[in-house]
Formats: C-alpha cells, sequence, structure tokens
C-alpha cells in the first residue's frame, strides 16, 4: 500500500487489507500483485481530492484497475 500526501493510519490499512482479503481471497491463485495507492490530487485546495486506485496484475490475463475518489482515505 502507497499513499502520496495523504496520512493513512495503521487502522485504515488494516481495514483495507481485510476487505480486498475478502472480496478477492478465492482469486488468490491467479493473482500476481495487486497495489493500492492513496493519492493527494488536489492538495490543500481541499474538496474531493482523495483518489484510491487498486491495481490488480493476473497471471496469464490483462490487469484490473479500480478507481475511486473521496474526501478521506
Amino acid at each position: 500500500m502507497r499513499t502520496f500526501g495523504v496520512g493513512v493510519d495503521e487502522a485504515t490499512r488494516a481495514h483495507v487489507r481485510q476487505s480486498l482479503a475478502a472480496k478477492l481471497g478465492r482469486f488468490a491463485t491467479r493473482i500476481e500483485r495487486l497495489t493500492v495507492r492513496f493519492t493527494d490530487v488536489n492538495g490543500p485546495r481541499g474538496g474531493v481530492d482523495v483518489a484510491c486506485d487498486v491495481k490488480v496484475v493476473l497471471s496469464g490475463r490483462p490487469s484490473v484497475v479500480y478507481q475511486m475518489r473521496g474526501h478521506e482515505p
């Protein structure tokens, strides 16, 4: 899990790990790598400015990227 300009506490990190494990666990043998990135896209301007990108690299398949935005991680 990587962060760029966003503070992500350990409780949030644990929640993300548990949620992804619950949703993607059955595909674990097909997943080569999974990356989660939180980025502050607006800097100090505020607004809906936290982007979360989840990239799943699959064995023998195209990668899957899921993107969402919100006020906090």
